[in-house]
């Protein structure tokens, strides 16, 4: 007998056609699937929420390691879609970023043909993704923020150190906060050549950028696909391709970010690797759940009481 398990996210989520879906194909299965709800403020009890179940499909929970989750749940990782927010989402059967089916399967290197890259750009571009004609090479560099403070906050020390000092920096905060951060307000005042991002509109935004410096955010694609050079400062979904002057094991490298070079073809596979793995939010059929790799091995997976 399998145990009880639960879906665990956001009610916006959990009513959207792809959630039910699965729900509707654990069914087949004999699985019935409690719905815990999360609440915008409650991220400290996501885990609480997590625990009783050994059977999870749950949006992503930074409260452990992904080394605990596969260590202790059968745990299909649920989040955002990487490239376009609410039309689809990504699901993971391995882990998430670093750990992704797409790190470790090498999927992020692999070499898509111009025509899967046209069908892809073209297909950002009808969801609103704009492409300038040419980098400005005299443009600040971009800081993207992701409203984690800790983590903010050692990026922006890792810039403030390694960063050219002669040129002009924007930091853009991340759209969770409501408000400009207190911290970001003092970087500001402490290095007279550093403004926050006043401009609304995140593709004008990257578009006057020399450069994108994150530690692991979706801006990066939107960068890589305006042919915008990024530096990374953590390992994520990037992680063994060149896509990125990956700066996660040696930050000193931000030093040179003027004489990194962005790099298109491996840009374009990591882009097109992201939108194969991606989910439609729309799915309503339990075959076509059933035969994506990453839900049928949580499937395989499941735990019994």
């Amino acid at each position: 007998m399998v145990s009880e398990s639960a879906v665990i996210t956001w009610p916006i989520v959990y009513k959207s056609p792809l959630v039910q879906t699965m729900i509707r194909a654990c069914g087949e299965f004999g699985v019935l699937m409690k719905y815990e709800q999360l609440e915008t403020g409650e991220s400290l009890k996501h885990y609480d929420k997590i625990k009783p179940y050994k059977n999870v499909i749950s949006w992503v929970c930074f409260a452990k390691p992904d080394e605990f989750w596969k260590s202790n749940y059968n745990f299909l990782f649920l989040e955002n879609g990487l490239l376009d927010r609410g039309k689809s989402y990504y699901l993971d059967s391995n882990g998430y970023g670093i750990l992704s089916n797409i790190v470790a399967k090498g999927y992020n290197k692999k070499d898509y043909s111009n025509d899967d890259v046209k069908k892809v750009y073209s297909y950002l571009e009808t969801v609103g993704w704009f492409i300038p004609s040419k980098c400005d090479k005299d443009g600040p560099f971009l800081i993207g923020l992701q409203a984690r403070s800790t983590e903010d906050k050692e990026l922006l020390l890792k810039c403030q150190k390694y960063l050219p000092k002669d040129r002009k920096v924007i930091i853009r905060k991340h759209p969770a906060s409501k408000t400009v951060p207190e911290y970001c307000l003092k970087f500001c005042e402490n290095n007279p050549n550093w403004e926050m991002d006043s401009i609304d509109n995140v593709y004008q935004s990257i578009a006057r950028s020399r450069a994108l410096i994150v530690n692991n955010s979706s801006l990066m694609f939107k960068a890589l696909f305006m042919g915008i050079p990024v530096a990374a400062c953590k390992r994520w979904f990037h992680s063994g391709t060149s896509a990125v002057l990956d700066c996660s094991r040696n930050e000193t490298l931000l030093k040179y970010i003027l004489d990194y070079k962005f790099e298109l073809k491996p840009s374009q596979n990591l882009i097109c690797a992201i939108h194969e793995h991606s989910v439609s939010a729309n799915t309503n059929s339990v075959d076509e759940i059933l035969r994506n790799p990453n839900f049928a091995n949580w499937i395989k997976r499941l735990k019994l009481s």
